[in-house]
């Protein structure tokens, strides 16, 4: 996967990782994980009526799609919220970590999809 800027000095973030994913799945198959990714994000961590069970859940679900697609930073995040919330201790700090995570990925995907649907539509030539 070729992309016209350079993600890979993104902090928390593993290029490799996106890249093995796009080799095995394809160009296509990334790009909906990364749209999915970021619809997620993008409502994902607020108040969720303050349910801890949905707080944990979403986190849970949050990790193993952020580790493939190489947000490792994010990834570790929300394992230490979902950790946080199965032991009963006060989550507060690891729900604003995640959310300011979240913000900073949210970037980084946005100039990931552009890059990688320019890189899907086929060649004029």
């Amino acid at each position: 996967m070729e992309t016209s800027g350079n993600h890979s000095d993104e902090p928390g973030f593993c290029r490799e990782s996106l890249e093995e994913f796009v080799s095995v799945m394809g160009e296509a198959r990334a790009s909906e994980w990364l749209d999915a990714l970021a619809e997620r994000l993008s409502s994902a961590f607020e108040d969720r009526n303050g349910d801890p069970s949905e707080i944990r859940n979403m986190a849970h679900s949050t990790v193993s799609r952020a580790g493939t697609l190489g947000f490792m930073e994010l990834a570790n995040r929300c394992a230490k919220l979902e950790q946080a919330i199965t032991r009963r201790r006060n989550y507060v700090e690891e729900l604003e970590d995640v959310r300011d995570e979240a913000r900073r990925v949210m970037n980084v995907l946005s100039r990931l999809r552009v890059d990688l649907k320019r890189e899907m539509r086929p060649d004029d030539d």
